[in-house]
């Protein structure tokens, strides 16, 4: 992961039992990046597409938070990142602004999606 200022870098574990370290010098466990860079994210969007009118966006992407849950289940975590890149297959009609926070949603889903799957840490 980037070491850019508030975004957490791995520091040790695989899986489930991953650990992140900010800058800030404390560690936060796998659930609660999971909930940090995905999760609270996409409830964000979900409330902009919804104020919007946009109710095909929103389910899809409601559907996807309710699928990452609290964090705390790989495969389901694993699930919503893959879920999360067939956004680019329906058809949407993105503003810029929600373009801008589909496109850093799936940056951070890809990257989080890469750690789960390697076999060892680097």
């Amino acid at each position: 992961m980037s070491s850019s200022k508030g975004v957490p870098k791995i520091i040790g574990g695989y899986g489930r039992g991953l650990y992140f370290q900010r800058h800030e010098g404390f560690s936060v466990d796998f659930s609660k990046l999971v909930v940090e860079q995905i999760k609270a994210p996409l409830d964000a969007l979900c409330a902009g597409l919804m104020a919007a009118g946009e109710l095909d966006q929103y389910l899809f992407f409601n559907g996807v938070a309710e699928m990452m849950g609290d964090g705390t289940d790989e495969g389901s975590v694993m699930m919503g990142c893959i879920e999360l890149g067939r956004c680019a297959f329906l058809g949407f009609q993105f503003t810029p602004d929600v373009e801008l926070q589909v496109s850093i949603i799936l940056d951070r889903a890809i990257e989080l999606s890469s750690i789960m799957s390697a076999d060892s840490m680097q």
